[in-house]
Order: C-alpha cells, then structure tokens, then sequence
C-alpha cells in the first residue's frame, strides 16, 4: 500500500497516506506529516517523527509513513471555506455528545482509522484552537500496527 486516498476531507482537501516509499514528488503546496520514527528527506534537512512542515514543488525521499495533505491552499476564500465545512461537517457535540462542547463551533470530519492511526480534520469557528498534532486520547482505542 504504497500510496493510499483517504476521503474524509473530501471535498475540501485531498488526504494521502505514503507507506514504504524511497521517493514521493509533490507538484503543488502540501502539508507533510511525517507519522515514523524515520527521519524524511526534504532537499538538504530532514522532518523528525510526529512533525510537520508545508512544503511546494519538492522530492520527498525516505517516506516510510507519511501523511500529505493537498489542496488545503487552493481555497482563495478562506471564509466561504469554513462556511461550507460548517454546513458538510457534523458539530463536534452532536458527534461526541460532550458536554464541554455544547454551543461551541466546532466541527469535525468523519473518522478514518488506518494502522493505529485515527484521523479526523477539525474546524473550530468560535474558539480560538493551537492545539496540533494529537498522538494520544485517553479516550480513543489503539487498533493493531501493520
């Protein structure tokens, strides 16, 4: 499973998972997560495990798990955007039933569990979120590693 399309973002980002791949060309502006403990090669440096960077018009070398994110800058209109996500996505209340989240906008994509990893893309419309990659939930189970 060299390279696998995740539809959970659709139709406002194309997610890919890269597995096992020595070189990877990225034509445009991606996000880049690098999901192993193997460093990856971007040009002269390198992108640590659980780190991300964005990147343009690059060769990727040594991806042994990686998560691209495409076309997250091919929206000129950020808040027509984040007007569409509200109406296509669920609140995160009606998803999870948290109290902590009733009356917040926050919305969040399906879940898609691919290996050990759960992923799920977030817009928050009325709480200002820093919140970044999340490699553990108490509340979330571990499904079993390739």
């Amino acid at each position: 499973m060299p390279v696998q399309t995740l539809d959970l973002a659709e139709p406002f980002f194309t997610i890919k998972i890269v597995s096992g791949e020595e070189a990877y060309n990225v034509d445009g502006k991606v996000i880049l997560l690098n999901l192993s403990e193997t460093p990856i090669r971007i040009r002269e440096q390198t992108l640590g495990s659980l780190q991300s960077v964005v990147v343009a018009v690059v060769a990727l070398q040594n991806l042994a798990h990686a998560v691209i994110v495409e076309r997250f800058a091919d929206h000129p209109d950020e808040e027509a955007l984040f007007a569409e996500v509200r109406k296509t996505w669920p609140s995160a209340f009606g998803v999870r039933k948290e109290k902590r989240l009733r009356g917040v906008s926050h919305y969040m994509s399906p879940k898609v569990w691919v290996w050990q990893f759960g992923f799920t893309l977030y817009h928050s419309g009325s709480v200002p979120l820093n919140v970044g990659l999340h490699h553990d939930h108490a509340f979330l189970p571990r499904t079993g590693v390739p």
